[in-house]
């Protein structure tokens, strides 16, 4: 029986999303029973995306497409509230397919767009955005830091993350492009100067824009289609369209050899570390033994790979649904960002 949570109002200015992941997939091959790897979505239905403003004098921020209970919501979809979703595209058949058979799970979803205004807008200089990300979302996307130093290791990016994406700090993050890092270019807000002079036609600056301030010292601005993606570890692309195609058995990548053919208990395994990793929940030797006794996170790889099918089968569906008890409560936060500065 699934377990539901209820959804949370963030205060005046947070603006909530929810966020799945790989919400229901169903594996299927001849002689396989249909299995869902999800069985925790309605875990997923409150938001977990928040807003943050910081403004100085009695300049004021305002977002508009904000519900009644803080939600951000797309008013040119019935007014539902946005939500980022790590699921197969709707419409996806194949050995993964999306299925919503119970009404509760949705397609993949990694856009997300706001507008609003800024009022007293002649007494701003900089306007900046970004989107925060926790420690657990940066280890999604295959980076890690030691000390002062970042590594980044395709292999272990589930995920892929804006360029105008910080840490919780606002801190840079390495600039990722098509799957590799150059060991030095870093992310960075989305930034506006000398707002107080703006006029004429207004500015534009990747997915934000500004307008001209009008007579009344207001400015609006509209973010479209903030976006979240897949890491190099699927290639940029969606997992489920990864494993319905040859990518894996003819494409040579970080971390699988050209021509090795994956089994589905394989695949099932491939979509708990998904889970385990964007959640950030540790797929370590604890949480794997309840599940498959004697066999830890060094050796579940060459175990799923050469056990007998169904015996993996069933651990993996008791795995599945451990980390689903995890994963209850323990969303990490994304929050969108906007800094005024006052002209000097």
């Amino acid at each position: 029986m699934k377990k539901r949570s209820t959804r949370r109002a963030f205060g005046r200015r947070a603006l909530a999303f929810g966020i799945t992941m790989f919400a229901m997939i169903t594996l299927t091959t001849v002689g396989f029973a249909a299995w869902l790897i999800s069985t925790n979505s309605t875990a997923h239905a409150g938001g977990n995306i928040k807003t943050q403003t910081v403004k100085q004098a009695n300049i004021k921020i305002t977002i508009s497409n904000v519900d009644e209970d803080g939600n951000l919501i797309n008013k040119t979809n019935g007014n539902t509230p946005y939500e980022i979703i790590y699921a197969p595209k709707e419409g996806t058949t194949g050995l993964i397919s999306f299925d919503d058979s119970d009404g509760n799970d949705k397609p993949e979803s990694l856009t997300f767009s706001f507008n609003g205004k800024v009022e007293q807008a002649h007494r701003v200089g900089s306007l900046q955005f970004s989107v925060k990300v926790p420690d657990a979302i940066i280890a999604a996307a295959g980076l890690t830091k030691s000390g002062e130093a970042w590594s980044y290791n395709p292999a272990n990016a589930y995920i892929a993350l804006p360029e105008y994406a910080v840490d919780n700090d606002g801190n840079p993050l390495p600039k990722v492009t098509n799957g590799t890092w150059d060991n030095v270019s870093m992310t960075a807000p989305i930034t506006f100067e000398n707002i107080s002079e703006l006029s004429g036609e207004g500015l534009k600056s990747g997915p934000v824009t500004l307008t001209a301030i009008d007579g009344s010292n207001v400015m609006t601005f509209e973010g479209a289609d903030f976006a979240f993606g897949w890491g190099a570890r699927y290639g940029m692309v969606n997992p489920a369209d990864t494993f319905n195609s040859d990518y894996w058995e003819n494409v040579a990548h970080t971390g699988v050899a050209k021509d090795q053919t994956y089994t589905t208990n394989q695949i099932q395994l491939e979509l708990i570390k998904l889970q385990s990793a964007v959640n950030g929940i540790a797929l370590d030797d604890t949480l794997i033994g309840g599940s498959m006794p004697d066999v830890t996170a060094a050796t579940i790889d060459d175990y799923v790979k050469t056990e007998a099918q169904a015996t993996v089968q069933e651990q993996l569906e008791a795995l599945q649904d451990a980390l689903g008890e995890q994963i209850e409560g323990h969303r990490p936060t994304y929050t969108l960002f906007i800094e005024a500065k006052v002209r000097s």
